[in-house]
């Protein structure tokens, strides 16, 4: 596994990751990796928005899974419908801003933070004092 270093604060981050662990930016070295298309989630959204199929793609699993189960009842339509209409003039307001649809995958996506090993130093050896000649 190669690493490269993050284009926004230049840390080192494996090749195939999606976003920095550090600073959540999209690993622009590796763009099928975690690259977002606007206009993907927008078509997601118009079609198939009721049962939350953008936000699946954007990654938010836990609200594209409450969508599609409220999908399942009369009431819960109309609350989706409402919703997915609501995500569809967000995402047509930032029409042509990928980065805006990356923020979001990057924010739901997993990051493992893999904490540095310590490493204890030890006490610098004391030199014994020299005994002062009379």
């Amino acid at each position: 596994m190669a690493m490269v270093y993050c284009t926004d604060c230049g840390k080192k981050i494996s090749e195939s990751a999606h976003a920095c662990p550090t600073c959540g930016a999209p690993n622009r070295v590796n763009p099928a990796a975690g690259e977002k298309k606007w206009w993907i989630a927008f078509l997601l959204c118009w079609f198939l928005g009721m049962i939350g199929a953008h936000r699946y793609y954007l990654r938010q699993t836990a609200s594209a899974v409450v969508m599609t189960i409220l999908t399942c009842t009369i009431v819960g339509m109309l609350v989706t419908a409402i919703w997915n209409f609501v995500d569809w003039v967000i995402l047509l307001v930032h029409a042509g801003d990928d980065a805006y649809v990356n923020k979001i995958a990057a924010a739901h996506s997993p990051v493992v933070d893999i904490p540095a090993p310590v490493v204890k130093k030890s006490a610098p050896k004391s030199k014994p004092a020299k005994k002062k000649a009379k």
